[in-house]
């Protein structure tokens, strides 16, 4: 539905383009009428929504004619924001998404987590049982895949924060997943980390946690 692009409302004039994909074009419709509500029309004109499997063998070819670029050109950015644990061929889908990050890009995975490391406490037992009633898979190993094997070795720089939040009163545990590749260089020459150190993320959650 797009209701990430409302979070980056202060930083949205920094981006050259953003795309929305998603496979059903109901909540595409949703996020659209939203955005065209609530940005301008000039913030709004960045945005380009499309209907699309990101599985599709032709995603690199179709994603370059929305953007107006090259094949080769990638994304600096490219987020999963609760919707891996919902893709059935989801480990198919990181690949994809790493085959269209840019030389310097980024890949950010926010979702659903197991309350502990293995995931296999009766917590975890419950928590699995009752978000596959709406289609959600929560397993431990997402986290190894993402880090061990689709984006293993030294050219990625892996970041992994594990949390949890309040929800109805129940404690729901979350991680958000960032591989990213080389550094950023800024106009003043200086080279700096793509992504910022996500385990403050987990610091401040558990901060949070002490209080209520």
């Amino acid at each position: 539905t797009g209701r990430n692009l409302h979070y980056l409302r202060a930083q949205l004039d920094s981006f050259e383009r953003i795309v929305v994909l998603d496979i059903c074009p109901e909540l595409l419709e949703i996020g659209k009428d939203s955005a065209r509500r609530t940005f301008t029309a000039a913030q709004f004109e960045k945005i380009r929504w499309v209907c699309m499997d990101i599985n599709a063998p032709t995603i690199k070819e179709e994603l370059a004619k929305v953007c107006g670029n090259s094949l080769d050109r990638g994304f600096d950015t490219i987020t999963f924001s609760y919707s891996l644990t919902m893709i059935p061929e989801w480990e198919k889908a990181l690949y994809s998404a790493k085959s269209l990050m840019s030389d310097s890009g980024r890949l950010l995975v926010g979702d659903f987590d197991t309350y502990t490391e293995e995931g296999n406490s009766i917590k975890d037992f419950l928590i699995r049982t009752w978000y596959k009633q709406d289609g959600v898979r929560i397993e431990a190993k997402t986290r190894k895949i993402i880090l061990e094997k689709v984006f293993a070795g030294d050219e990625y720089t892996k970041t992994c924060a594990r949390f949890q939040r309040k929800l109805a009163g129940v404690w729901i545990p979350h991680h958000v997943t960032c591989c990213r590749k080389g550094t950023i260089t800024m106009p003043d020459g200086f080279r700096r980390p793509s992504v910022p150190d996500l385990t403050k993320l987990a610091g401040f959650a558990a901060e949070e946690k002490k209080e209520n």
